[in-house]
């Protein structure tokens, strides 16, 4: 009776590592999977916002351009590029204080990965118990 307990025992132990080894790998095709995907999105992203950005920067210069030109008329050209650059560079700089706030490490982070491994944790300690 004690031989089958024991034999028993070392069967559950190594269907117990079989399974958490198991566990393990799928967890971490998951997370290649889920990065992979995030990746290439991000790649996606990128491009479009290259692109995007390159025309927008065309078109704010020729509008900066104007606005200079129109406050020549008031003002000497020199202060009129001057005023302009000013109130460019302050409005540049909170657009990137707000881009930098919303872009933080945190948002990248996957999700799912994280959550199914909590999942999985939850799980080993009932099981154990």
């Amino acid at each position: 009776m004690a031989e089958d307990d024991d034999r028993s025992t070392r069967e559950l132990f190594a269907s117990v590592t079989a399974d958490m080894a198991d566990l393990t790998r799928k967890e971490f095709e998951l997370a290649r999977s889920e990065l992979a995907q995030k990746l290439s999105l991000a790649k996606a992203a990128a491009a479009g916002a290259g692109a995007g950005a390159a025309l927008l920067l065309a078109a704010f210069l020729c509008v900066i351009a104007a606005i200079v030109v129109a406050l020549s008329n008031l003002m000497p050209p020199a202060w009129a590029a001057l005023v302009v650059g000013v109130v460019c560079a302050l409005v540049g700089f909170s657009l990137l204080r707000t881009a930098m706030k919303v872009g933080q490490a945190r948002e990248l982070a996957p999700k799912r990965l994280a959550r199914q491994v909590r999942k999985d944790a939850e799980m080993l300690k009932e099981h154990m118990r």
